[in-house]
């Protein structure tokens, strides 16, 4: 098991159990009076929860302690990665409790919450194509980012399964990144917010989405998501 990259053997933590819930799902309906059917108005999906139970094991009470401390830190705000598992889940801490067996050796109780389980995925491309079909799995729309290296274009138009963005005043040959994740839209390092014309950051839909761009004139395209499940 890894916590922000970290093998909890550094803890010296070992997990015993773990329980993973679905996101909790609330639909919102109503039947209204003589009605036939009643009316869909909606849904939430709402967090999953993690409750972890670990093994803490080392010479000293003491050790165990600071093993513990420095373990729940790490857990405040993570990225958790099981053994077995292709998912991640970016988890912030809910509760936490330990109990004490004998000298050296405490039971670690936590619950985490995380708003899906993904699967880090990248589609890329050299240039000289301005086409592209990406096929999304999991069963929730996502984010994404899109980047394209070297472009030669003093405008650049990328249409993102029908969302529309133009970047107008390029200079050089800058990589242009228009990050869903982090709501950024970048001319290498530097912020292109204010020369972007867009809606929304990208979101890609489940099933084929379709990304179209004005020019091919540039080296590499990449779109960098994550596969969503509730």
């Amino acid at each position: 098991m890894l916590v922000n990259s970290i093998n909890i053997t550094s803890y010296n933590a070992t997990l015993m159990k773990k329980d993973i819930q679905t996101a909790t799902v609330t639909i919102f309906d109503d039947w209204l009076r003589n009605a036939v059917n009643p009316l869909y108005l909606g849904k939430q999906e709402m967090y999953k929860r993690l409750k972890l139970r670990l093994l803490i094991k080392n010479s000293t009470d003491e050790l165990c302690i600071i093993n513990i401390s420095n373990f729940i830190k790490q857990l405040e705000v993570c990225t958790i990665k099981f053994d077995g598992l292709s998912f991640y889940y970016d988890c912030t801490l809910v509760s936490q409790n330990h109990t004490r067996f004998k000298k050296g050796w405490y039971a670690l109780d936590v619950e985490l919450k995380a708003p899906c389980a993904y699967i880090p995925k990248m589609y890329g491309s050299q240039g000289g194509y301005d086409t592209h079909a990406i096929t999304v799995g999991g069963n929730q729309p996502t984010s994404c980012v899109i980047s394209l290296t070297s472009v030669n274009a003093s405008t650049l138009t990328v249409n993102v399964a029908g969302q529309i963005y133009v970047i107008s005043n390029i200079t050089g040959l800058p990589n242009i990144t228009i990050d869903g994740e982090l709501c950024k839209v970048l001319s290498g390092t530097a912020n292109k917010f204010g020369d972007t014309v867009m809606a929304q950051f990208p979101i890609l839909n489940l099933g084929s989405n379709l990304i179209t761009i004005s020019t091919s004139a540039f080296n590499y395209f990449s779109c960098t998501y994550k596969e969503r499940y509730i």
